[in-house]
């Protein structure tokens, strides 16, 4: 018989060896819930209302408030993060937006009704308001965007009544632009840059507002690099907001790419949402004043390369918990160095890791904020981030993507392939056990066996005397799919189900000698007394490792009679 004593939450299963030994990896025993699974389904709305349909914003601005009933069926709606319940309404023309968010709550709530407040403003445009927009998603990261026409088809209410007699329909206008000084030499050092633009707007004033990584950007002349300012960065130097002048800074990194600079993007709002975008072609009519002189010598036109990457754990169960991961990026840069430091203060692009999950509907990203230093220099160094998976994340084998930047922003990302090419292990696997008790030693001192209610004895766990120490159910879950988990070098192919077994309550391990003993259900007939070495999955580096005995030594099992077990 196999015997184990190790803990560990990954499944097991058995691959044929070119020559006659067999191995088995496995995955033996942690606490859990009695009902696990992934959550793979956003929350569904099934009543909508708002209250009042109608305002009169001629003379101040009026809050309407939408009521949301909505439901989801596992890991309970996201009603505490910057990505809870949302609401957008857009104008009748479209020009103008107004959005909200319903108000944070915590715990799991699965079925409740959630109220957005939508402050609608002075001088917005009168008519008909359309609910453009309604964002639910839940803890599980699961997310949809209901638009007008699915409102519609549901028969839900979808509109506001505006009255305003004295309207702001014009978005604000881009008057003039200064950067100052016009030149810089960053080859010794970085240098700061002063950015005056002069606004105006007809009416209701210009606003920070929402902010996105167009609302001031910059170019280099090969298109490469890119400088960012976010609206939230400029302060009202002179005037007021219906006619001002507002200044920022940025910083051009020493090693920057030399040549014209030129202003690519300038993005403003007023105060009633509408806004207005001037990209490359209308800045032009600006001339030689959205044009920056840079001198560097030397510079970076080089991006990061990524030399190494380590996630742990690489295989975990979110049945009843969520899950941080820690990611771990070598890179080297040849002069800047290698920053994970956001765009902006207040947008930015993802840097670092990336998840996806087996369907697509999830992502998980690296906190930046979490970001540590570990080892090295900025041009070969080592970097540490954290990533929390859900509780309910999806089950399966998530795909990962790596961005780097450097200092001057160039940039460079590795898919999932590319990490593939490289030789980098990177993919994760979510597995989802369903924690169902199969059977209770009640007696510890006698022991006693554990067989999965679908496979039998088959997929049993058999405790010896006195190796338990108090009353304990046991879960045996047989997973349809084989894990995404690399075999050590002359091992091909599943030939056991995947097993994962759950204590409840967890025992202490090691267990006491001779630990336990296990039968894992083969896939394919076996040759009887064919032998079979027990491995287990790392948690840590998704890498198998040699299970062992409460004497330290390679667990070995064999066939049975039958050709469909081993033990």
């Amino acid at each position: 018989m196999s015997r184990e004593n190790r803990a560990s939450d990954v499944p097991f299963s058995v691959v044929p060896h070119r020559s006659t030994a067999w191995i088995v990896f496995a995955v033996l025993v942690s606490a859990g819930t009695l009902r696990a699974q992934s959550d793979t389904q956003p929350p569904r709305l099934i009543g909508l209302t708002l209250d009042p349909g109608t305002v009169e914003v001629t003379n101040s601005s009026q809050i309407v408030t939408l009521q949301l009933h909505l439901q989801d069926d596992l890991s309970g709606i996201d009603s505490g993060s910057g990505n809870r319940v949302g609401v957008t309404l857009t104008s009748p023309s479209g020009n103008q937006v107004v959005s909200g968010l319903s108000q944070p709550q915590g715990g799991v709530i699965l079925d409740g009704v959630f109220q957005v407040p939508v402050s609608i403003p002075r001088y917005a445009e009168p008519g008909s308001w359309r609910i453009s927009s309604v964002r639910l998603r839940d803890n599980a990261g699961n997310s949809v965007s209901l638009d007008v026409a699915a409102l519609v088809a549901a028969g839900l209410v979808n509109m506001v009544q505006v009255q305003d007699a004295n309207p702001d329909t014009a978005p604000p206008v881009l008057q003039a632009v200064s950067l100052s000084p016009p030149g810089v030499d960053v080859s010794s050092a970085a240098q700061a840059i002063t950015v005056d633009l002069v606004l105006t707007d007809d009416r209701s004033g210009v606003a920070p507002g929402l902010t996105s990584l167009d609302d001031f950007s910059m170019i280099s002349p090969s298109g490469k690099q890119s400088r960012f300012l976010s609206v939230s960065q400029f302060q009202l130097l002179s005037g007021n907001s219906t006619s001002g002048t507002y200044r920022a800074i940025f910083i051009m990194p020493q090693y920057s790419e030399p040549g014209v600079w030129k202003v690519n993007s300038v993005r403003l709002r007023d105060n009633v949402g509408s806004q207005r975008l001037y990209d490359a072609t209308s800045l032009a009519a600006f001339g030689v004043s959205i044009q920056l002189s840079v001198a560097s010598n030397p510079s970076d036109s080089q991006p990061p390369q990524l030399t190494g990457l380590a996630i742990r754990p690489s295989v975990f169960n979110t049945a009843s918990s969520g899950q941080n991961v820690q990611v771990e990026i070598t890179a080297t840069d040849d002069r800047s160095g290698v920053s994970f430091a956001p765009d902006t203060p207040f947008a930015s692009h993802a840097f670092a890791g990336f998840f996806r999950s087996p369907s697509g509907a999830q992502t998980v990203s690296t906190d930046l904020s979490s970001g540590e230093f570990v080892s090295g220099i900025p041009t070969n160094g080592t970097w540490r981030f954290t990533a929390a998976f859900p509780k309910f994340s999806e089950e399966g084998t998530w795909k990962t993507t790596v961005y780097l930047k450097d200092t001057v922003r160039n940039l460079s990302t590795y898919s999932p392939s590319q990490l593939a090419s490289q030789g980098i292990s990177a993919d994760l696997i979510v597995i989802r056990p369903t924690l169902a008790p199969d059977g209770t030693i009640s007696d510890p001192v006698a022991g006693g066996s554990v067989s999965d209610g679908v496979f039998g004895d088959r997929a049993k766990v058999i405790v010896p005397p006195r190796v338990l120490s108090q009353p304990t159910a046991i879960a045996i879950d047989v997973l349809g799919s084989p894990l995404a988990v690399p075999l050590p070098t002359g091992f091909s192919g599943a030939e056991t189900y995947f097993l994962n077994i759950e204590f409840f309550p967890q025992p202490t391990f090691p267990l006491a000698d001779p630990g336990l003993m296990i039968v894992l259900p083969l896939r394919n007939f076996i040759s009887p007394d064919t032998a079979i070495q027990l491995f287990r999955v790392d948690t840590a580096t998704g890498s198998l490792v040699p299970a062992v005995n409460t004497s330290g030594n390679p667990v070995i099992g064999h066939v049975d009679s039958g050709g469909m077990s081993c033990r």
